[in-house]
C-alpha cells in the first residue's frame, strides 16, 4: 500500500504542476513496485495456505500424517526418526533456527517433516518417547550377539564401524581401534580417525541417533 499511495501522490502533484505525461512518468515506478509487492504478498499467502494443509496428529496408537495425501502409521510401523536443527549466521549475527526431521517407516520411503510444522521439535521428542523404549532393548541384544546395526549411512558392530551407504559401506569397514572420537557438532556426526580424514555425516540422515550413541558408549571397547 505504501508505494501505491506514494505513487498516487506523485502522480497528482506532477499532473497539477507539469501535466499528464509527467504524472505518468513520475508515478509509474511506484505503481510497478506496488504491483510487485502485491504479487509477493499473494505468493506468500498461497504458501501459508498450503502449509496449513500439512499437519501431523499424534494419537495413542500412532500418527496421522497429511502432506498432500493422508497416511496413518501405528507406532510399531515406525522404524526410526532423524532430526536436525540448524542456524545460519550473517556477519556473525544468528538468524532463527531451522528444523528438519525425517520419519523412517518399517517399509516404504522416508517421510520428510518440514520445519513449517508447528512445534516440530516437540513432535519429534514425542515420537522418540514412543519409539526408543521399544527399539533399544532389541538393538542392544542384536549388538551383543555380534550383529550389525544400521543407522542410515553408518553401521556398527562390536568390533567395527562402517561409514558410507549401500555397497560401498562394506568397503569402508573400520575397526574401533582406529576411531579416536565421535561427537555431534553443528548438525553433523563427526567421526575422528586416528590415521585418516575426518568423516562428517548429517544427523538428518541418521535415524535414531541417540540409540546409536548410547550403544557405542555402553557397548564398544576399542
Amino acid at each position: 500500500m505504501t508505494p501505491l499511495i506514494y505513487g498516487y501522490q506523485r502522480a497528482n502533484y506532477a499532473y497539477t504542476q507539469f501535466g499528464p505525461v509527467a504524472a505518468g512518468n513520475w508515478s509509474r515506478p511506484w505503481y510497478a513496485l506496488a504491483l510487485f509487492a502485491l504479487l509477493v504478498f499473494l505468493f506468500l499467502s498461497l504458501f501459508r495456505l498450503i502449509q496449513v494443509r500439512y499437519f501431523v496428529a499424534v494419537y495413542k496408537k500412532g500418527l496421522h500424517i497429511r502432506f498432500g495425501s493422508t497416511q496413518v502409521l501405528r507406532w510399531e510401523q515406525i522404524a526410526g526418526v532423524a532430526f536436525r536443527a540448524s542456524q545460519r549466521h550473517f556477519l556473525g549475527i544468528p538468524f532463527h533456527l531451522r528444523y528438519h526431521a525425517v520419519l523412517y517407516p518399517g517399509s516404504g520411503k522416508p517421510i520428510d517433516l518440514p520445519g513449517g510444522i508447528n512445534n516440530l521439535p516437540e513432535l519429534v521428542s514425542h515420537i522418540k518417547a514412543h519409539l526408543y523404549p521399544r527399539l533399544l532393548p532389541e538393538m542392544q541384544s542384536s549388538f551383543q550377539a555380534g550383529k550389525w546395526l544400521y543407522f542410515g549411512p553408518i553401521a556398527i558392530q562390536q568390533s567395527a564401524i562402517k561409514l558410507g551407504a549401500g555397497a560401498r559401506a562394506a568397503q569402508r569397514s573400520l575397526p574401533w581401534s582406529v576411531v579416536d572420537q565421535l561427537r555431534v557438532q553443528s548438525g553433523y556426526l563427526v567421526v575422528e580417525l586416528k590415521n585418516g580424514p575426518r568423516q562428517r555425516l548429517p544427523v538428518s540422515q541418521i535415524p535414531n541417533l541417540e540409540i546409536l550413541l548410547d550403544i557405542i558408549q555402553s557397548g564398544v571397547s576399542a
